[in-house]
Formats: C-alpha cells, sequence, structure tokens
C-alpha cells in the first residue's frame, strides 16, 4: 500500500463528520448499539429449556457487558434480580450471610428479599470474581432452583486462583469483545452496505469506497462503545486519544491489583507497548517473545512476563497468536505473538512507537485479519497463526477439513508488510492450497485458487464456499460473476 493513502488517521475526522452528519439529520445517533451478543444470549435461553445451564460473559472491562446483559434480561425476562459485586453494598449483604448451614434458596434472599424463584425470574450476578463465595454458587443455583442465572466479570482470571470451584458442566460461556466491524457500521448506520456488499466487485464502486472510509475510522477509534459515541457525537479526536489512554491506565491498575506478580503500574505500560512493538517489526520467525518483552521491561523475569500476557489475555486486552513453522500443521508454536483485542488501543500504543507510519497502518490491517480469522468457523487451530517459510513469512495461515483432507490456506494482507513472494512460493510448492488476499484499497476478484478480498469485508469470506469435496475450484454455493477465472481487482 502506498504511503500517500495511509494518513487516513490525519484525515479522520472529515470521513467521520460524512458519517456523523447523517446520523444526526436521521435524530437517530445510537446511545445503544446493536450488538450481535444478543443473538447468542438467546441461544443460551433457548437450550436451557432442555439443558439449564448458568450463562458466563467475559471480556473486558467497559465493552459493553452488564449493558447488553440489562437489556437483555429486561426484554426477556419477568424479574430481574441485579447485583454488582464492584459495588460495596453488594460485597457487604454477601459477607453477612450467616455462618451456619443455609439452603441456596436462603442465600439468595439474603441478597435480594423479594426474590421469586419461578422459570421467568433470572439472576445476574456481575463482577463476580469479586466475591469468591457467590462465584461458588454458580453450580447449587443452577441446579437447585427454577430461575435463570447470568454471571459476568472482566477478570474472571482471578478465578483461577485457590477459593474459586469451576462449576464443569453448568455453565455456556459468551466471550464478549468490543464493537466488531459490522456492529460499528450499524452505530452509522450503514450495516446494510456491508452485509450486501459483493466479495468480487459486484457492488457499486461507492459502496467500496464507503466501507474504506468507515474502515479507516474503525481503525482509528477501535470498538469500545463509549469512545465510539463519544467520537461521533463531538468529531473530537484528542477526546477518543484520551479516553483510551484512559482505559489503558485503568487496565494496568487493576492488573496490578489482582495479578500481583508484577505490581508496578509502569512496568505493566511498558509490557503493552512492547508487545506493540514486536508486531511492526519486518520479520519475527525468530522472535523469542519473553526474552524480548524481558529487555525492554527491565528487571522482570521470564516466568511473570508469560504469566502477565496470560492475564492480558484473560481480561480481553491481548490475544495470542500461534506460528506454524515452515507451514508445516505438524509444527505448530502457540502464543507466539500477541495481538491487541481492540483497534483504538493498539492505534494508542502505535502512535507512541518511533516508528514509520505505514508500519503502524500494516499493523494496524493485520490485527483486524486476527479478529476475522479469529471468528470464522470450522478453521483450525482455533488460535490464529502466522506461517514461516525458509527466510520469508506468511501473515496467517489456517487449515480446514474437507472431502477427509486437511487443506492449508494462506491469508496475506495487504496494507501491512509484503508477503508476495512467499505466497506465490508457497502456492507453487504446494504448502498452501488456497490464499486469500486481503487487500485495503480493492473491489475484490479470483483468479484460480486465489482470492482477492477488500480487507473490510474480509469478516464475510466462508472459505467453505469455494472449496467442494473433491477440493477443486467450483463457486457453486454462491454466484459470482462471470467464471472461476476473473481477475482480481
Amino acid at each position: 500500500m502506498k504511503k500517500g493513502n495511509y494518513n487516513c488517521f490525519g484525515t479522520v475526522k472529515g470521513n467521520s463528520d460524512e458519517f456523523a452528519s447523517e446520523r444526526k439529520h436521521s435524530n437517530n445517533m445510537p446511545k445503544d448499539f446493536n450488538r450481535d451478543v444478543y443473538a447468542a444470549m438467546h441461544a443460551w435461553k433457548d437450550c436451557c429449556a432442555t439443558n439449564k445451564v448458568a450463562l458466563v460473559v467475559n471480556g473486558a472491562r467497559q465493552i459493553g457487558k452488564t449493558h447488553c446483559i440489562n437489556k437483555y434480561t429486561k426484554e426477556h425476562f419477568d424479574k430481574v434480580y441485579y447485583a454488582d459485586f464492584f459495588r460495596k453494598d453488594f460485597r457487604d449483604k454477601a459477607e453477612s450471610i450467616p455462618g451456619r448451614q443455609l439452603t441456596t434458596l436462603q442465600i439468595v434472599e439474603t441478597l435480594f428479599p423479594d426474590f421469586e424463584d419461578r422459570e421467568g425470574s433470572v439472576i445476574v450476578l456481575d463482577e463476580i470474581q469479586e466475591y469468591a463465595d457467590m462465584y461458588n454458587m454458580i453450580r447449587p443455583i443452577n441446579r437447585d432452583m427454577s430461575c435463570h442465572l447470568i454471571v459476568s466479570g472482566s477478570f474472571l482470571g482471578r478465578t483461577l486462583n485457590r477459593g474459586f470451584i469451576t462449576p464443569t458442566g453448568d455453565t455456556r460461556t459468551i466471550r464478549m469483545y468490543g464493537l466488531s466491524f459490522p456492529e460499528f457500521l450499524g452505530g452509522l448506520g450503514i450495516r446494510e452496505l456491508y452485509d450486501n456488499a459483493d466479495l468480487f466487485g459486484g457492488s457499486d464502486v461507492s459502496v467500496y469506497e464507503q466501507l474504506r472510509k468507515a474502515f479507516d475510522l474503525y481503525c482509528f477509534i477501535g470498538g469500545y462503545p463509549k469512545v465510539v459515541e463519544q467520537f461521533l457525537f463531538t468529531q473530537n479526536k484528542e477526546l477518543a486519544e484520551s479516553l483510551l489512554e484512559e482505559l489503558v491506565s485503568v487496565v494496568c491498575e487493576e492488573t496490578s491489583r489482582y495479578f500481583g506478580e508484577i505490581q508496578d503500574v509502569a512496568k505493566l505500560n511498558r509490557l503493552l507497548n512492547g508487545v506493540a512493538n514486536l508486531l511492526v517489526r519486518e520479520k519475527r520467525g525468530d522472535l523469542k517473545l519473553t526474552s524480548e518483552l524481558g529487555r525492554i521491561v527491565e528487571g522482570t523475569n521470564k516466568r511473570s512476563i508469560t504469566n502477565a500476557l496470560h492475564w492480558f489475555w484473560k481480561s480481553g486486552i491481548l490475544e495470542p497468536c500461534g506460528r506454524v513453522n515452515d507451514c508445516d500443521p505438524s509444527m505448530i508454536t502457540p502464543e507466539s505473538l500477541f495481538y491487541f483485542a481492540d483497534l483504538g488501543i493498539a492505534n494508542h500504543l502505535y502512535e507512541q512507537l518511533p516508528v514509520q507510519e505505514s508500519n503502524v497502518y500494516g499493523a494496524i490491517c493485520e490485527n483486524f485479519a486476527y479478529a476475522c480469522i479469529r471468528d470464522m468457523k470450522g478453521v483450525i487451530p482455533k488460535e490464529p497463526c502466522f506461517g514461516t517459510y525458509g527466510p520469508g513469512e506468511l501473515d496467517y495461515l489456517f487449515f480446514v477439513k474437507s472431502g477427509g483432507k486437511v487443506i492449508p490456506i494462506g491469508v496475506e494482507v495487504k496494507g501491512g508488510k509484503d508477503a508476495g513472494n512467499t505466497a506465490r512460493e508457497l502456492l507453487k510448492n504446494g504448502k498452501i492450497a488456497y490464499l486469500i488476499n486481503a487487500k485495503v484499497d480493492t473491489k475484490g476478484g479470483y483468479h484460480e485458487n486465489t482470492f482477492t478480498i477488500p480487507l473490510p469485508l474480509l469478516g464475510k469470506f466462508n472459505i467453505f464456499n469455494y472449496i467442494p469435496k473433491d477440493d477443486v475450484i467450483a463457486h457453486s454455493t454462491q454466484p459470482l460473476l462471470g467464471s472461476h477465472q476473473k481477475s482480481s481487482q
């Protein structure tokens, strides 16, 4: 990607003005984003008819867990009993429960004196990691009572500590993230453009242009609902940056409180900056993650760094990325890199690095592609991986099973490091069967076993639509323009 096309962050205000003016003109600026998690919550409620389990909702702070839970429960249950264990009054209530043996119902009635145990009731225990005794009530509430149960927490990694009992078989877990790109487009009022856009250039050119503008905006502010809402209302870039800085600060402060091994907030900040620094490197195949981060965060041993990375992972800030050595599926090294769960936080940290803007934009695009691959159905391994091949690298490599065979699929992200030569060599040598070329500046196209897709639409691509059981290219499940020899754009 040409550097002249990169500077979208510098002109993002103009792009966002266009979208915000449309929303204000329609007097329909969303304070409540339409989140896809509601469908997952509804699936949980439906499954409880035959297999009653508690719902566990986890994810980073301030991504909308509490709001979504409250909205869903108010709309789908007769009575909602809500307790937030960040609040001292609820912790005091829980601690006031007598030491003598009580029934499950009596314990619940201590928290909610007006409680009615029936199928139309739901108990919501928020930030449950703050109180081990209530976390340990998940199984008895689920098994002994008629009501439904939802528990939520931002630092559920703490439940691995002694005192918390894992209620295996009694829970169903939803991992929440910030606004996805389609959800973000819904906030702008243009999600239908994404839903209806053709992957291979069949839509009007204005559709791809508008999605590209929205993509550049999303790369800048990310998906934290508060940041998105405030930026769209105020058009204030500095406010968005200050909110993101505050989020990073809060995460590091709370991590130092919960995690314990590294209590110096400055070191935790440097650790996140170090992760960002490693992601903009040109070559990462020989990277020794903990050693490199140990050099950046002085005075910290490798074990503490590894544990801190896992804590940030469980807390919804970082996401692990493996490495497929020599593009061989039997040689996968997990957690070789970590990406950021939110592009806004990633961009905020990247801006503090003394690196070229084009490298920053490339890392942001790779981070976006990571989330798309993470959410793809039926791909293995579940942890997205990059591939190494001799001195070259492939941005991502995953495998699917079709017709009894394991089929390797390469992904090259244009807008980042140029892995074009490596990708072509892998195709030529049969190391990958298909290549997904995810480019920012394209309307899309396809030729033989290479698919070129607009990067903002990567989340829509389903490789199973294009690999029949005999592993011969035949676009039978989705009509395309012309034959399967259409040139890439």
